[in-house]
Parts: C-alpha cells; structure tokens; sequence
C-alpha cells in the first residue's frame, strides 16, 4: 500500500516510522495531520534476573535508543538461522 501511494495511486495510513524516510524525501506528503490519533506509549517487557540471555538486553536497549528517536527505519533484525538435525 505505501509503494502504490508513492506511485500516486491513492492515499495510504502508514505509522511515522515506516514512511519518515520517504516523507523526508519528499516521496509522500502528509495529509490531514490535524486528525492524527495522539502517540501511545511502547514498553519494551522482558524477564527480570540474572540468567537474562544478552542478545535479550541488547535487542531491549537498542528499541529504547530508537524508539526514543523515532529513527526505526534502519532497524534491521537478523533472522536466526535453523538448523535442522537428521
């Protein structure tokens, strides 16, 4: 829906983070601003203790940095790989 709005076919609801870049860039306007829903608050929830895994406390601090920035648009996440026995 975003790439057929910046192609001109029509109007798209996008949360900031996904379109700021292409706001930036002048690829999108921003329409009816004033009826924008007020932000809610994100929680970043995990267990608390000592055998916490540390790519748990890295993943947590690194969506405190960016959310705090509003910057989730250079957010890349890894996918795990599976391996699988046989």
């Amino acid at each position: 829906m975003i790439d057929a709005a910046r192609r001109g076919l029509g109007i798209v609801v996008a949360l900031s983070y996904q379109v700021q870049e292409l706001v930036a860039r002048g690829e999108l306007r921003v329409l009816l601003e004033r009826f924008e829903p007020p932000s809610i608050p994100v929680h970043v929830v995990f267990p608390s203790g000592r055998l916490q895994p540390v790519r748990v406390r890295a993943l947590a601090d690194l969506l405190v940095d960016r959310l705090r920035t509003n910057d989730l648009t250079t957010l890349k996440l890894r996918k795990r790989r599976e391996t699988v026995n046989r």
